[in-house]
């Protein structure tokens, strides 16, 4: 990741993927944008994010789930 995280992500993960913290998710999640819209892919692991280490409620932003 840009920051240097380690992470874990699924096989089929692409470039424009991104990893996203989702308020009530205990996990970091992966999303894949399809225009104004989102479809979570699956969870993901990201080390030192994992227990809501990055969580900061002035960054969110909505966004839509297809």
């Amino acid at each position: 990741m840009e920051k240097g995280y380690i992470t874990l992500v699924p096989e089929e993960m692409q470039i424009s993927d991104e990893i996203v913290l989702c308020k009530g998710s205990k996990l970091p999640l992966l999303a894949r944008r399809y225009g104004t819209q989102w479809k979570l892919l699956e969870c993901c692991y990201v080390h030192r994010i994992m227990y809501g280490e990055a969580w900061d409620e002035s960054k969110c932003t909505k966004m839509e789930f297809i």
